[in-house]
């Protein structure tokens, strides 16, 4: 048996704690015990000897393996098990690449007259009805993205939830359904025809908040001068009333991020049942440089949401789960049938990795494959010790670094280490072990 690769020592205030990185296992340990664990780290047989209760926690905590020199393997093994899993599928649509807002820091152009037409609303149809009908899956995970999706709500849309609705209660599936609006469209309207559908889940929506109203309204303008921050939440508290789940995201910059102890006023006076419908996702707007003050400031923001009985989320940084658009099992169709797997880049022409055909198949391209056949990382990435909570960034990012040899963020050891211990001071906040 061996002392875990992936293990983490960290002092927090007078105890040490012990992290394992891989399976996010803790152990609080005092001095006596911590300097046990230091002394025989090479010889981990001595500490079943001496103390056979912390000699098994650490062995169910994954910080005592079998094998270390196992332990990338059987990560990547795990991985590749959930990247194949042919039981669900994650499908992303695109309605249209127009949007009714004009954010700065919005990555994708939104054009007029980008609306999917009906020949490819009965192409998406065909692929629907081939995965739900012909390779037996059991999750159908349907998502809308954009450009603003609900532009095209009654004609794209709706009519896909509808069928995907029909198809899979034939064949005994499961339909998930989550929408990325801005909210602006989100009126009583379509959220009762939503309701009409009678779905067996909900869907789930994403709505992003800028700031409180002074600041969101410097960013998500219209060209009116429209007052959306009044609209938006409006329509996301008309949403939790209808029963209806929604991850309200932040997103912050250096001059946005104190303004949101402002926005905790407005959910005030919702009800505990829609407080139970209601998550907070603190995360930070990345084309801006990341300084560790501004994170910290959202995360005492995060937790004051907390002590509000409010559910936050953690940011993306410490979050050690991997995207969803690096699986086999996903797909991204566009508006036109040009299919993508990253959802956070443009969608030009020449980023495509395949299409959508006639008969509702996908035909892949060469940079699909050359993605899949990268995405787990380089050496160094491997040898890492935060390789399971940074896994060298997504496959769009080992796309784009190709060519780089070692750390394709750069990080220091410092940088490392900070984010090690802010996933360490999330987890904290929900569980403690110690001894």
């Amino acid at each position: 048996m061996d002392y875990s690769y992936y293990n983490f020592l960290i002092l927090k205030e007078d105890k040490m704690v012990m992290y394992n990185v891989a399976t996010d296992g803790i152990v609080l340990l005092n001095s006596e015990i911590a300097n046990l664990v230091e002394e025989h780290q090479k010889d981990v047989s001595k500490i079943q000897l001496i103390h056979p209760d912390l000699y098994t926690a650490l062995v169910n905590k994954g910080m005592i393996v079998e094998n270390a020199a196992d332990e990338w393997n059987n990560l990547i093994n795990k991985w590749k098990t959930e990247d194949n899993d042919s039981s669900t599928f994650y499908l992303t649509i695109y309605p249209t690449m127009n949007c009714n807002l004009h954010c700065w820091y919005c990555y994708e152009e939104h054009k007029p007259h980008t609306n999917m037409k009906p020949i490819l609303l009965d192409r998406v149809y065909k692929f629907i009805n081939s995965k739900v009908r012909n390779q037996q899956i059991n999750n159908l995970f349907l998502s809308f993205f954009g450009g603003e999706p609900l532009l095209e709500f009654n004609n794209v849309v709706l009519p896909i939830m509808k069928y995907s609705r029909d198809v899979c209660a034939e064949n005994d599936v499961n339909l998930y359904i989550d929408i990325t609006t801005n909210g602006v469209l989100l009126s009583e309207n379509v959220r009762n025809q939503i309701l009409s559908l009678d779905l067996k889940n909900n869907p789930v929506f994403q709505i992003t908040i800028d700031g409180n109203k002074e600041e969101h309204n410097k960013i998500r303008n219209t060209t009116s001068g429209f007052d959306t921050y009044d609209c938006i939440i409006k329509n996301i508290k008309g949403t939790l009333s209808s029963g209806m789940i929604v991850n309200n995201r932040f997103n912050y910059t250096r001059e946005s991020v104190d303004s949101f102890i402002d926005v905790l006023d407005v959910y005030a006076d919702i009800t505990e049942k829609e407080k139970k419908l209601l998550y907070f996702d603190f995360q930070q707007v990345w084309q801006e440089s990341s300084f560790k003050n501004i994170r910290d400031k959202a995360i005492d923001l995060a937790l004051l949401y907390s002590r509000k009985s409010l559910q936050v989320r953690v940011e993306k940084r410490y979050n050690k789960e991997r995207c969803r658009d690096d699986a086999e099992n996903q797909a991204t169709i566009n508006y036109n049938g040009l299919v993508y797997k990253c959802t956070a880049r443009q969608f030009k022409s020449d980023n495509n990795e395949g299409k959508l055909t006639e008969d509702g198949q996908i035909i892949w391209n060469d940079k699909y494959f050359k993605r899949m056949s990268i995405k787990y990382g380089n050496s160094f990435c491997r040898s890492c010790k935060i390789y399971p909570i940074c896994h060298g960034g997504c496959s769009q990012t080992k796309l784009e670094a190709d060519t780089i040899q070692g750390c394709l963020f750069g990080y220091s050891e410092k940088e490392k280490y900070d984010i090690v211990d802010g996933r360490l001071n999330y987890i904290l906040r929900t569980k403690r072990t110690s001894y």
